[in-house]
């Protein structure tokens, strides 16, 4: 599709899911969701990753749950995604008046003690309830916060998205020389998101345990903190009701010491990681499922080393069709 007929087409789209109230947005996203689920978007994905963390061999019984219970999970989680993307769609609708109305905050204390600290701040995020929203909401407070943005196929979209970060307190550092982005912002003593919730090339990631299953998350959290010694902290935003938020910041753990270096990196990435898999676990139904956040596989050498250490190494059950 060439870049023309895409901005007609994004602008349509925009025109049309920006008629609503935030209330009445919310529920055309619900209705969204139930469409994409009932035409099996994803659906087989969700599931499957939901199987493997709620009804496998290895699955502990508290967190057992039953076929029923995660074909209704993954219908909720849909849902939510849909509504992100709605509000996502809405973007030129977000102003000061949405953020201080619509938004309540808890652990900002946790925020203020992390820049305190004059080091710059690494924030622990993931594709979370209203993920970018978090973010927004913690620039529209006063704090300096970016990630790292990717380049989308598309050149128009990618300015859409540029702009709609730019325009919401967000600092967008491009991905070319990222590194260096990332030093030069926490000598700035602002805070840069780091994602740990999805699967990363094997050059960028380790394998540490996630939702019971080793997965490949980024190690840049723990190298920048181990370099820099700046706070961390993880954030979220939870839908609490129709067009309503909460920003919710959590403490993140202190930096632990080994002896092996690359022991100290998979202890630290896995404890960091831990914060969004808590906040998972708290409300499954807020994460990203449609993710193949397992997809790439420890090696034999990876594998031994997760078992040495006491953690899973794979889980091999499937769905069954």
């Amino acid at each position: 599709m060439s870049e023309f007929f895409i901005m007609i087409a994004a602008k349509l789209v925009q025109g049309f899911f920006g008629l609503p109230s935030w209330e009445r947005a919310d529920a055309w996203g619900v209705g969204l969701g139930r469409i994409l689920w009932a035409l099996g978007v994803r659906k087989k994905v969700i599931l499957e990753n939901m199987h493997q963390v709620y009804n496998s061999p290895e699955t502990p019984d508290e967190r057992r749950k039953t076929p029923e219970q995660i074909e209704a999970l993954g219908r909720a989680c849909m849902e939510n995604f849909a509504v992100a993307v709605v509000t996502y769609i809405r973007w030129r609708k977000l102003d000061d008046q949405f953020y201080n109305e619509r938004f309540e905050v808890e652990g900002a204390e946790y925020l203020d003690a992390a820049y305190a600290k004059g080091k710059g701040v690494l924030g622990i995020g993931g594709h979370l309830g209203a993920w970018e929203l978090a973010m927004c909401k913690a620039g529209q407070l006063g704090y300096p916060v970016g990630l790292i943005g990717k380049t989308l196929n598309s050149p128009y979209l990618t300015r859409e998205l540029d702009l709609f970060r730019t325009s919401n307190y967000m600092r967008n550092y491009a991905p070319k020389k990222s590194t260096e982005s990332i030093m030069a912002a926490l000598a700035k003593n602002e805070m840069v998101v780091a994602i740990h919730d999805q699967n990363m090339k094997r050059k960028l990631g380790v394998f540490v345990p996630f939702l019971g299953r080793p997965a490949s998350t980024t190690k840049s959290t723990a190298q920048f903190v181990k370099q820099t010694g700046c706070a961390v902290v993880a954030g979220y935003a939870r839908r609490i009701a129709p067009g309503r938020y909460r920003l919710i910041i959590k403490p993140g753990p202190d930096y632990v010491r080994c002896e092996d270096a690359d022991e100290e990196l998979l202890v630290n990435t896995k404890n960091y990681t831990q914060l969004i898999e808590d906040a998972i676990l708290e409300k499954p139904e807020d994460w990203f499922w449609l993710h193949r956040r397992w997809k790439r596989r420890p090696s034999d050498e990876e594998a031994a080393t997760l078992e040495r250490l006491g953690w899973p190494v794979d889980v091999p059950s499937k769905l069954e069709e």
